[in-house]
């Protein structure tokens, strides 16, 4: 049933061509490489992050005689705001990762080179911003843990 289905529309679509011309006679070229995704897997935990702090930012009360209050509450009552905490806080982990893998492939294969040396300097101010933002994010909490680990 699913052929006949299929051969129908392929009399109509020309999905068969449709194919052989623009999916099936793409090669992928042999010097492809898994760490040229570090970087957009950078930007996508940029993004995470914006879109989780955001709804923390909503529920939280940035004073230091209410903040660690306030995280409690966004666990405890918000619904699922014990999900995007974890959300955020992995993905914290993980943004620092990635944008430190990815800096390390671009300086193990010499991407940082001419021409691309402004986006080698963007790079670094960017693998800078994230460890100041993580560092000052994991002062958010206000616990005995983040305020000893970032004194």
């Amino acid at each position: 049933m699913w052929t006949t289905a299929k051969n129908w529309l392929n009399v109509r679509l020309g999905l068969d061509e449709l194919y052989e011309e623009r999916i099936r006679s793409l090669r992928v070229p042999r010097n492809i490489n898994i760490f040229y995704t570090l970087g957009l897997l950078t930007v996508m935990a940029y993004f995470v992050q914006a879109v989780t702090g955001i709804v923390l930012l909503i529920y939280y009360v940035p004073h230091p005689d209410h903040a660690f209050r306030s995280v409690q509450e966004i666990m405890t009552k918000v619904p699922y705001g014990w999900l995007f905490r974890e959300m955020h806080a992995v993905g914290s982990n993980l943004m620092v990762t990635v944008i430190f893998l990815h800096m390390t492939t671009v300086f193990m294969m010499g991407n940082y080179k001419r021409p691309r040396e402004l986006t080698w300097i963007g790079g670094g101010l960017s693998l800078l911003f994230t460890l100041l933002f993580g560092l000052s994010g994991y002062l958010l909490p206000w616990s005995q843990l983040s305020y000893w680990a970032t004194t």
